[in-house]
C-alpha cells in the first residue's frame, strides 16, 4: 500500500511538472502570436499600399491626388484592419484564458503563427 501511495505521489509530481511546461509553452506561443500579429498587420498595410500605389499612379495624372488617395487607403486600413486586429487579440486572449492548461491550443497557436509568417513572407516578396 505504501508503494502505491509513493507511486501516486510521483505521478502527481510528474503531471504537475508537465502542466507547468505546457502552461509556459502556451504563454510563449500566445506572446509570439500577438507580436507577429502586429508585424503581420503592418505587412498587410505595406502590401495594400504597394498595390494601391501601382493602381493609383497608373490611373491618376496628379501627384497630389495620388498622395491623398494613398493616405486615404492607409487610413481606411488602419481603421478597418485595426478593428480586426483588436478583435483577434481579444479572441486570442479569451481563448488562452479559457484553455491555458491544455496542450491542444498549441496547435491552434502554431497555425496562427504559420499564417502570420506567410503574410510577412508575402510582404517581403511583393513589396520588398
Amino acid at each position: 500500500l505504501d508503494a502505491n501511495c509513493q507511486s501516486g505521489a510521483m505521478k502527481e509530481k510528474a503531471a504537475a511538472k508537465a502542466n507547468i511546461v505546457t502552461v509556459v509553452a502556451n504563454l510563449g506561443l500566445l506572446l509570439a502570436t500577438l507580436a507577429l500579429g502586429l508585424l503581420a498587420f503592418f505587412s498587410l498595410l505595406e502590401i495594400l499600399l504597394f498595390i494601391s500605389a501601382q493602381v493609383i499612379v497608373a490611373t491618376n495624372d496628379s501627384a497630389t491626388r495620388s498622395r491623398y488617395a494613398l493616405v486615404t487607403v492607409r487610413n481606411f486600413w488602419l481603421l478597418g484592419g485595426g478593428a480586426v486586429l483588436v478583435g483577434a487579440v481579444i479572441y486570442l486572449l479569451d481563448y488562452f484564458f479559457k484553455h491555458w492548461r491544455e496542450r491542444q491550443i498549441q496547435r491552434r497557436y502554431l497555425k496562427v503563427l504559420l499564417v502570420e509568417l506567410l503574410i510577412i513572407g508575402l510582404q517581403i516578396l511583393i513589396a520588398g
